[in-house]
């Protein structure tokens, strides 16, 4: 019988290693580390609307400080245009430049694609879903009952 003691080491590795993966694509195809990448997904997606950079940072799970060093890199890149909000100068919009959204359409193939080997490989179709249902359900419970509400992702 296995030791439930060990979950969270479980957890923690299958995360590392499927981070890892992912990430060795995104800086292979598109020379950005995973959340770079994800960031830069995240604004490609809301097209034609723009983001805040605390929108941004709440989709990809991120703190407000390391959202500012990705969208900076981005931006430095010519992946990210920067601009000041219509009504309240203080804040900030972000929109994806053609570069930008090139690099996510040629890229989002290539994860897709592993993405779906391992899943293949790994599950049926059945199991999928039922995973899928377990991996939401997992994750609001980490939101519900262990991160405070005032922090923006598990840890400390």
């Amino acid at each position: 019988m296995p030791d439930k003691t060990d979950d969270y080491v479980q957890l923690a590795a299958l995360g590392a290693e499927i981070h890892a993966v992912f990430d060795r694509i995104t800086r292979q195809a598109a020379d950005l580390t995973l959340v770079q990448f994800r960031a830069l997904a995240t604004l490609v997606a809301a097209k034609p609307n723009a983001l805040e950079p605390h929108e941004v940072a709440r989709a990809v799970h991120i703190a407000s400080n390391h959202t500012a060093k990705v969208i900076g890199q981005l931006e430095a890149l010519g992946l990210v245009e920067r601009r000041i909000h219509g009504i309240d100068r203080r804040r900030r919009l972000l929109t994806p430049t053609e570069p930008g959204v090139a690099l996510v359409e040629t890229t989002l193939p290539q994860i897709d694609a592993v993405q779906g080997r391992i899943m293949d490989e790994a599950f049926t179709a059945t199991e999928r879903a039922a995973l899928r249902e377990m991996v939401v359900r997992l994750r609001r419970t980490l939101w519900e009952l262990i991160v405070p509400v005032d922090h923006i992702r598990p840890g400390p």
